[in-house]
């Protein structure tokens, strides 16, 4: 339900929160199923950032990794692992897996994960479970931690030991955040900014669906007009002045009329301009840059590209590497191997990351130019290779054999 509705829908309960003097018709025991259904499933901006995040996440090229009796890593390409981790959860392969699995810590700052055990054997395969349908019960004191979940589908509320369920979750460090023991999502941060997003959207639409007449046409004179006269203006009206083809065309007549204009006031445009304001908000809750989600500002290809840039270091990497992958090699991992196995991102595989070529080509050919430069100097030999051990850091037998192989090719 949107800001504005809430102000002058009278028949529901209140709660009313003082901000800096100002009052606002905010409830913050939003569920995470609200969360889901006012954010995701319903506003376009939110949709467009948590889709762009977790198919970045989604796209991170995860490896499986082993550590040999050497202590070196190696990347596990075959065997039972490689063939689990393809299809993690029943007919979801790995890509999908990761693509919900954002969605959900993202959506709603709660990702539960249920292994599904054959008994006597290892996990056949992870389960995500629904956070918008999964409550946590907890202790006496804050510190007892979750001592059980439960699982309400369709009426039915299903109780599954602690142990049977890995949960991760944004930090809240509220009092509510404690009492639920779920995350805080970074909607529920901006939850103004998303219902004003909401009421914005809900206004644009209304104003294009309710657009109605355009105006009045009336009768200037003192002598009203016959009912058979009105009919004739607005079929004249309609047919000369309505219609793609009449943009822009001008419409004269000798009747003695005036035309009053119907439509949305210039305020009222004003505040469908602020969407713009309330995408950058949600944006800021999410760590990414508006230039990605059609915000006009600044929206050129470097900054375009720094922007995708940042998504990846910022949204994607942290979500799936310091929240997924750090709790899943922790807690699930040991569930099927003895061994020092673990999920971890390759960032040299990933392209935004990677030096701009053209870029390191220029900064090449610049150092082969002062190389050149110094070789044709006139300066002693010695000079050449102090130079280049303190300016560039390079040991002494490196510099003279720089120094030696530049003098050859220039003297070829």
């Amino acid at each position: 339900m949107g800001l504005l509705s809430r102000f002058f829908k009278s028949d529901e309960p209140q709660t009313v929160t003082v901000v800096n003097g100002g009052l606002f018709g905010f409830d913050d025991s939003v569920t995470d199923e609200e969360l889901l259904q006012d954010g995701y499933a319903s506003n376009a901006d939110v949709y467009a950032i948590i889709k762009s995040i977790s198919s970045a996440v989604a796209n991170l090229p995860v490896e499986l990794i082993r550590k040999n009796r050497a202590g070196e890593e190696e990347v596990i390409t075959e065997g039972e692992l490689f063939d689990f981790w393809q299809e993690p959860s029943k007919g979801i392969s790995q890509k999908e897996f990761f693509n919900q699995s954002a969605t959900y810590l993202l959506s709603s700052g709660d990702l539960y994960y249920r292994p599904e055990l054959i008994t006597g054997f290892k996990p056949e395969s992870l389960e995500i479970y629904p956070s918008g349908i999964m409550s946590v019960k907890g202790g006496k004191s804050y510190r007892d931690g979750a001592t059980g979940y439960i699982y309400h589908d369709k009426g039915f509320d299903t109780k599954i030991p602690t142990e049977e369920i890995i949960h991760i979750k944004y930090l809240d460090p509220t009092i509510k955040g404690l009492e639920s023991l779920k995350g805080l999502s970074p909607i529920k941060a901006a939850y103004l900014s998303l219902e004003a997003s909401n009421d914005i959207m809900k206004g644009a639409a209304m104003t294009v669906k309710n657009q109605g007449v355009r105006g009045i046409l009336t009768n200037r004179t003192d002598r009203p007009m016959s009912a058979e006269d009105k009919k004739e203006a607005s079929n004249i009206a309609n047919k000369k002045l309505s219609g793609i083809s009449n943009i822009n065309k001008i419409f004269t007549t000798n009747a003695n009329l005036d035309f009053v204009q119907m439509g949305m006031s210039t305020a009222d445009l004003k505040i469908l301009e602020l969407g713009i304001l309330s995408l950058r908000q949600l944006c800021s809750a999410y760590g990414v840059s508006s230039v990605l989600y059609n915000d006009p500002a600044n929206s050129k290809f470097a900054n375009v590209h720094e922007a995708e840039k940042a998504l990846i270091l910022k949204a994607a990497i942290p979500n799936l590497e310091d929240k997924i992958l750090w709790t899943l090699n922790k807690s699930f991992m040991p569930m099927l191997t003895d061994e020092d196995v673990k999920l971890k991102v390759n960032k040299s595989k990933i392209e935004v990351l990677q030096p701009d070529q053209a870029l390191e080509a220029k900064k090449n050919n610049s150092v082969s130019k002062a190389l050149l430069d110094l070789v044709s100097s006139p300066i002693s030999t010695e000079s050449k290779v102090n130079i280049l051990m303190f300016s560039h850091g390079l040991t002494e037998e490196n510099a003279k054999l720089i120094i030696g192989n530049e003098q050859i090719r220039s003297e070829a």
